[in-house]
């Protein structure tokens, strides 16, 4: 019995499927490259969103290509018999099955990521990146409360009071009782010279949480002795 050459093989699958295979293999190549996995960076490059949104699609996308016609090649290794219709509509729920797993499963991670890459900058005190990462962590995860606390944080300390204090509203309209951001805007009317809202937001902090007393004591009679 003769062997399947790869010429054979080449015209019995199909040249533009097999050629599409090829530069779905060379798109995700350079996908990886342009975007490597979040979990594997070790200095995250910060791009604008629409540029990483874009990229993950491009992924789900390409990866959906690849896996099918892989698929098909190994179950057909010499035989093109699959009807396009079919080819076309087990390629779209893939790329709907992935793009929902993106969305619903990767996105919060990668939040998770860029609020943490966000923080680590703002401890190093390069506060205009920092806001840029956790940008992203809040457009990957829109109640990720963590990473809009941060972003105020880092607001604040650049003098964007205004900025400052929609995050902390933000954070407050998701979790009404989350004291960090009563403390977080409190001090931030502070810093703006409204002492009655200052005051009000410092003890609503003290009331939800009595442990964080110690450290918004010294800002409480700071505001009392003006």
């Amino acid at each position: 019995m003769n062997k399947l050459t790869f010429a054979q093989w080449y015209g019995s699958v199909g040249p533009l499927r097999v050629s599409l295979l090829i530069v779905a293999i060379f798109g995700k190549v350079l996908l990886y490259i342009f975007n490597p996995p979040y979990y594997m960076s070790r200095g995250t490059l910060i791009r604008p969103f629409p540029f990483l949104f874009a990229m993950d699609m491009g992924g789900v996308v390409v990866g959906s290509v690849i896996i099918v016609e892989c698929i098909r090649m190994i179950t057909y290794p010499s035989t093109s018999s699959w009807s396009l219709k079919r080819h076309f509509v087990i390629v779209f729920a893939l790329i709907v099955a992935l793009a929902i797993f993106k969305v619903f499963i990767i996105s919060p991670k990668k939040s998770k990521h860029y609020h943490n890459y966000g923080w680590s900058l703002s401890e190093k005190k390069d506060y205009m990146q920092a806001i840029l990462s956790l940008d992203i962590a809040v457009k990957y995860n829109s109640k990720n409360i963590k990473a809009y606390l941060e972003r105020a944080y880092n607001y604040r300390r650049m003098g964007n009071f205004d900025a400052a204090l929609r995050d902390c509203n933000k954070v407050i309209d998701v979790s009404p009782n989350y004291a960090d951001a009563y403390a977080c805007r409190g001090y931030t009317y502070y810093c703006l010279g409204d002492s009655e809202k200052a005051l009000n937001d410092l003890n609503k902090a003290i009331s939800i949480d009595p442990q964080i007393a110690k450290q918004l004591d010294k800002w409480i009679e700071a505001i009392k002795n003006q």
